[in-house]
């Protein structure tokens, strides 16, 4: 029997006059088909013709084959689906960042879960209760954060609790002034990764954001983890008005200590939002890249960098250190609160089967993508132009999106040949 199609789940349309543009939002996958193909497509998915009939009223052999070939590619791609295919998120690589504590030995300015030295982290049964949780999941990824993971007394026990039961990527974020000896080793063997916050690029520039002493401590941490063989080492800076200067000394120092850079956007959570006009800077929003010699990976000649790939609450989840389920680090907000996993039973069944989207939190973060945005929904560009969802929640019921518009309308329409 020759099954019928249709769309993935968050699969957005960008059509024009020659092509059409498909892209599923949660893998990142997009194809570009001919307008006559697409047309065939979208009657099939949206119209209810049958996939016989279409066959049936192929010209030639050719045309048949040249039609399975692109139903099969659409398929891998997961543009398309079986129609009978119940629930096409079972099998989605999920990540989920677990805080397991808000405890820190620092006071960074642009903290976005404002850690300290107050300890009410969950007990070790309790903590021990989500890891297990988090490990049913089965995602491809955990990533240890907090405050500073290293502060909690049964850091090792935790961590070898997860190494023991879980056998996808294990990451771990710190700002590494705790890492002796003994601690390189330990995460060395534990953690397929790390993630360092670094924040500048020398003693002066990095205390500004996280205090007199830091820089060096981190610095010495990092290389005392390569000595004892761990050889995936990235190093972070939050963008600020006291780092956003320093982008490219920052990249040459990272690759001077053998480490990948990461530039991140500050998130206007905790302690960030506290500081706001401390900390943020002027720029003018520009979606399309123009950096020169940076390089990026191309589809269709369309830069990957530029679509909406936000896997919030879909493909990623952030979970607190008192157990709170959020979409993503940098939308922990009351308003997007998820639920709590000691409140769950089944923690994969109610992330898996997406047993949370009947939460009125839920509900408002749905209302920020740009399918539903105010401005933005009606638009066959916008998955081009939306990158992170933080920004319109912050700036919900104003026209932020004003900005993007202007400068990347006019390039997108001449880019892309869609108006």
């Amino acid at each position: 029997m020759i099954p019928n199609y249709k769309y993935s789940d968050r699969v957005m349309k960008m059509v024009g006059k020659e092509h059409a543009f498909l892209f599923n939002v949660n893998n990142c996958k997009l194809v570009r088909l001919p307008f006559d193909v697409y047309q065939i497509i979208n009657n099939i998915c949206e119209k209810r013709v049958s996939t016989g009939y279409v066959i049936e009223n192929c010209e030639t052999e050719e045309d048949r084959i040249y039609f399975n070939n692109v139903c099969k590619y659409l398929i891998e791609n997961e543009i398309i689906r079986n129609e009978t295919d119940f629930c096409e998120y079972e099998n989605l690589d999920i990540e989920i960042d677990l805080d397991i504590t808000n405890v820190c030995n620092l006071r960074c300015k642009h903290c976005c879960v404002s850690a300290s030295s107050a300890d009410n982290d969950l007990s070790e049964n309790d903590m021990r209760n989500v890891v297990d949780k988090v490990v049913a999941v089965n995602p491809r990824t955990i990533v240890i954060s907090g405050g500073e993971p290293l502060m909690r007394k049964d850091f090792k026990d935790i961590i070898s609790r997860l190494r023991k039961n879980f056998r996808g990527q294990l990451g771990l974020m710190t700002n590494a002034t705790l890492v002796n000896d003994e601690m390189a080793a330990f995460i060395a063997s534990s953690f397929d990764n790390v993630s360092v916050s670094l924040d500048g690029v020398d003693e002066d520039s990095c205390s500004k954001i996280r205090g007199k002493g830091v820089f060096e401590l981190s610095v010495a941490g990092i290389k005392r983890m390569q000595r004892y063989g761990l050889k995936k080492i990235s190093a972070s800076m939050v963008l600020t008005k006291y780092t956003i200067q320093y982008k490219d000394r920052f990249i040459y120092l990272c690759r001077k200590l053998n480490i990948e850079p990461c530039l991140r956007a500050l998130s206007y959570v905790g302690r960030a939002k506290n500081n706001e006009a401390e900390l943020s800077y002027e720029e003018i929003i520009h979606m399309c890249p123009d950096d020169g010699d940076v390089e990026y990976e191309f589809a269709f000649d369309v830069p990957i960098r530029t679509l909406f790939r936000c896997g919030a609450a879909y493909r990623q989840f952030q979970i607190d250190s008192m157990g709170n389920i959020y979409p993503c680090q940098a939308l922990m907000y009351k308003e997007l609160l998820l639920g709590n996993v000691l409140g769950v039973d089944d923690l994969n069944r109610y992330i898996r089967q997406r047993l949370f989207v009947s939460r009125s939190e839920y509900k408002t973060l749905e209302t920020l993508f740009p399918y539903n945005y105010h401005g933005c929904k009606k638009c066959n560009k916008s998955v081009f132009c939306w990158t992170c969802l933080e920004d319109a929640f912050r700036h919900y019921g104003e026209t932020p999106i004003n900005g993007m518009c202007d400068c990347s309308l006019e390039q997108l329409t001449d880019k892309l040949k869609i108006v």
